[in-house]
Parts: C-alpha cells; sequence; structure tokens
C-alpha cells in the first residue's frame, strides 16, 4: 500500500508539473500517455499492466499423493505500474514497480546512455539479462500466459551493466553484461563474491520491409557463480497457480554454472513458429568424491496462426515481440478484434546423475482474443506429465490437465 500511495504521490506532481507549463509541452495518448516538450529534448511515457488469472487443475492420483493437492484458483498476476523516457537525445530510463502479491518489487529500474561510439548503448540498473527471446519479449505480449519451463534455470531479472548494439541496418545485434544476484529493490547487497556474465548474439538472415517475414536466429552464453555455491533449478507446469513437478533440490558446493542457449523464430505473415534450447552444465566439489558436473536441458516449439490476418509484431532482438493491432478493433470499429490460435509442446529434465528432479513433458494450446490493442482475453490448456528415471529408463509417475484464463489491460 504504500509503494501504490509514494507511486501515485509522484505521478501526480509530475503531472501537476507539465500542467503549469501547458505552452511547453505536448501530450498524446499512443499506447500509453505521452508527455513530450515542444523542444524534442525531454519525453516521458507513463503505463502499467493488469493481468487477472484463472486456473483450473485436475491430477491423478499420484500427483495428489506425492506432490500436493492443488486448489482452483485466482491471482493478480502482475499490477504494474511504469514511467519511461528520453532526456537530451541520449539519456534514456525506465522505472516499473510490481504490486502483486501484496508488496513491492522493482522490475525494470535503469538508465541508458546511448549512441556511444563504437559499444552503442551503455544500460545500467536492474534489468533483464541478455538471454533468451522469449524472455526477452514482453508478459504482455508473450503467446502464453507462461513462458514455458525453459525459463526455470534463472531469475531473468538482476543488477548490473550491459553494452549494447545493432549492426548491419539492424540486421545483427549483440548484448554483454555483468550482473550480480538482486534483492527485491536491486540491491546486490547478499551478492557476496557472486556474479553473473552473459552475452547474446542474434542475426535477422530474412526480414521484409513491414517485418511479416522474418526469420530470426541467434545464441547466448551465461557463465554464473553463486555467491552462496547453492544452485536449485523446479519447474510448475507452465501455470503460476501450480506446483513443483521438477526439483533438484539445493545443490551444495557449486563453483560454476555454465548456460548456453539457442533460439530461432520465424514469422511468414499470420503464421508463426518459435523454438528455443538450454543446457545447463553445474559444476560442483564433493570433498569425498572430487569434482562433479550434472547436465540438464530444455527446449520448446511454438505454432501459431492468427485466425483474422494479423501478424507478430517483431520489434528488436532485445525486445522481442510487441503489441497487437486488430485489423478491426472489437466493439464500435465493427469487427471481432484479432484471433490467435498456438500450440506449445515443451520438455525440461532436470535428472543428472544421481540428481533425480524428475523430466516434465508439456503439451498445451491456447487461444488470444485481442479485443484492441491494449486489451486481451487468453485460454490455455496443458496436458503435463511428470517422470523420473530408475537407471537408464524414464517411467511415468503422473498426469496432470491444467485449464487457465488471463484477463489483461496492459498501456
Amino acid at each position: 500500500m504504500k509503494g501504490i500511495i509514494i507511486s501515485t504521490l509522484l505521478l501526480f506532481i509530475i503531472s501537476d508539473s507539465f500542467a503549469q507549463k501547458k505552452s511547453s509541452v505536448i501530450s498524446y495518448w499512443k499506447d500509453g500517455l505521452v508527455v513530450e516538450s515542444s523542444d524534442g529534448k525531454f519525453k516521458s511515457i507513463y503505463g502499467g499492466r493488469i493481468m487477472y488469472d484463472v486456473a483450473f487443475f485436475f491430477q491423478d492420483d499420484w500427483l495428489e499423493e506425492n506432490i500436493g493437492h492443488l486448489n482452483n484458483g485466482t491471482e493478480f498476476r502482475r499490477a504494474r505500474m511504469y514511467t519511461s523516457g528520453t532526456m537530451y537525445e541520449r539519456t534514456s530510463y525506465k522505472i516499473e514497480m510490481d504490486f502483486a502479491g501484496g508488496s513491492v518489487a522493482f522490475k525494470d529500474v535503469y538508465i541508458d546512455i546511448k549512441k556511444i561510439p563504437v559499444v552503442g548503448t551503455l544500460r545500467l540498473g536492474n534489468f533483464k539479462e541478455p538471454f533468451r527471446l522469449d524472455v526477452l519479449t514482453s508478459s504482455r505480449f508473450m503467446s502464453f500466459m507462461e513462458r514455458a519451463t525453459i525459463v526455470d534455470f534463472f531469475v531473468d531479472r538482476n543488477t548490473g551493466f550491459m553494452l549494447k548494439n545493432d549492426l548491419l541496418e539492424k540486421r545483427m545485434s549483440w548484448q554483454a553484461g555483468v550482473f550480480r544476484r538482486a534483492t527485491a529493490f536491486g540491491d546486490d547487497e547478499q551478492a557476496n563474491d557472486g556474479y553473473n556474465l552473459t552475452g547474446r548474439i542474434t542475426g535477422l538472415p530474412i526480414l521484409n520491409e513491414d517485418s511479416t517475414k522474418l526469420l530470426h536466429l541467434g545464441a547466448a552464453y551465461s557463465f554464473r557463480k553463486p555467491d552462496d555455491h547453492i544452485y536449485r533449478v523446479s519447474s510448475k507446469p507452465e501455470a503460476n497457480l501450480g506446483l513443483n513437478y521438477a526439483d533438484t533440490d539445493s545443490m551444495l558446493g557449486v563453483d560454476a554454472i555454465n548456460l548456453v542457449s539457442a533460439e530461432a523464430s520465424l514469422i511468414y505473415k499470420r503464421y508463426s513458429l518459435q523454438t528455443e534450447y538450454v543446457g545447463a552444465a553445474v559444476h560442483s566439489r564433493n570433498d569425498s568424491l572430487g569434482p562433479l558436473t550434472h547436465n540438464f536441458s530444455a527446449f520448446y516449439i511454438t505454432i501459431g496462426v492468427f485466425l483474422t490476418g494479423e501478424s507478430k509484431n517483431y520489434i528488436s532482438s532485445y525486445k522481442g515481440f510487441g503489441r497487437v493491432n486488430p485489423k478491426k478493433n472489437f466493439g464500435k470499429d465493427g469487427g471481432i478484434g484479432a484471433w490467435e490460435l498456438v500450440i506449445r509442446s515443451s520438455n525440461i529434465s532436470l535428472a543428472s546423475g544421481n540428481l533425480n528432479g524428475g523430466t516434465i513433458d508439456n503439451l498445451a494450446a491456447g487461444v488470444n482474443w485481442y479485443l484492441n490493442p491494449a486489451t486481451r482475453i487468453t485460454l490455455n490448456y496443458i496436458y503435463s506429465t511428470l517422470n523420473r528415471p530408475i537407471g537408464n529408463i524414464f517411467l511415468f509417475m503422473g498426469s496432470a490437465s491444467i485449464i487457465q484464463m488471463r484477463f489483461q489491460v496492459d498501456f
């Protein structure tokens, strides 16, 4: 509540300040409130998002007895407010706070210094590490309510700095940064000697003028030294209200983690395909057994089609995909909005050596109804199975069916 009051007061003070200088600013609406100085030196955007979710779970007896009972539920998955802007052309910023769950936390809070010769842009603060297209795409514009299980290998946002640049008329891009584990407010006071080194490179070998035909390819690497020498991966069946079906538990004595990823996205008019793979090598040391390495992996493939003829909106290498604008909005325009069908197959394997974290296979189908550029209703069905290895054989443990819906407004 305190955070909401502070954010409201700040917004009121800024708005009142602009109101007193009506002759020097221009305000207008473009998927959010935009306030711009008449000389073009200052520009601010104000926005937010509300995501309200409903989920129904149907687990078999084995999961009920061994993992736990799941009640049907609802939640505010995200409730955020943000302001971003540009000052004197080469400096920009963003401040985004999340109020979901009854607490306040930093999301994107950073400063950009742009157009630096050779290196491009320097970003400092709390933001997403440059690893994987699906993570870099905003939650507002994901094809499914939740990202695939591949997301569970590490928290996407941390505090640090990053350099990024576009080459060959934005047909090639790179990002590289140094990060520390952050608290809910971007501090690294718990990081001690831990750090992450993360880099990514992408290219667009196919790209037409309006981005309705494109092929995006990319790869990334991250070296991670955990400050407490503990690493754990746990994974839900792509439902935030669900339970962890696969879990490595806490791995102790971890010296380093090496993560590699490969990504590809193909857009052809109303059709889309996206796939990613992540491999993780966790290096630990046991006094009696010597050095050990555990290998985990995950992948997904998503296929989508707009029944109403729209196309996914590719923004950039680091931002991924953006807002969908229906050809005709639902309502006064006399249209039905934009309708998208998507299917996804995903897998995460957390079994390696003497660690039996299990393997999850998910098959998901979804319908996205974009009533207008700011409003979306999503329906997802997920069939999830849990397997665990006995020797070299993976045995079926249990399965669940999940039906979930999201009601979303963002601007």
